[in-house]
């Protein structure tokens, strides 16, 4: 069964004047939407060698969903864990976590281990876009 999980459009980007060892580490708000807020956690920005970086994305909902997935019950919250090449404009899903309303975010199946192009992801093009001009600085590990 496929995933529903709802993006964002950007609202403000992570000022990339800021050097990645001086920005506050965690959770920073990205994109919002009515009913969406998309946070980047700072804290496990990653930039490989080949200029590839791994970055966990927050989704939270307000209203809860509800995936067309089972267990059939709210979410209020997904995290995904993404492999982001922002020179070719494309992203994989690594890892992905869903939050029920009230209980601990568990893993659950990753809708997109393949390339993808950033232009129609699900995660919504914007918080791709906003993680790209941000990572100026950012060294290779």
């Amino acid at each position: 069964m496929a995933h529903v999980v709802v993006g964002c459009a950007a609202v403000r980007a992570i000022p990339s004047a800021t050097p990645p060892e001086k920005r506050e580490p965690g959770w920073v708000e990205i994109a919002r939407t009515q009913a969406t807020t998309a946070f980047l956690d700072t804290a496990r920005l990653e930039r490989h060698s080949n200029g590839i970086v791994d970055a966990w994305f927050r989704l939270v909902y307000d209203p809860p969903i509800k995936p067309d997935f089972s267990p059939a019950v709210d979410y209020e919250a997904a995290e995904s864990r993404q492999e982001v090449d922002c020179a070719k404009e494309r992203t994989r899903g690594l890892e992905m976590r869903m939050q029920p309303v009230g209980g601990k975010s568990t893993p659950s199946r990753v809708p997109d281990r393949d390339w993808q192009p950033v232009a129609t992801h699900r995660l919504g093009a914007d918080v791709f876009r906003v993680l790209c001009r941000s990572i100026d600085g950012l060294r290779p590990r």
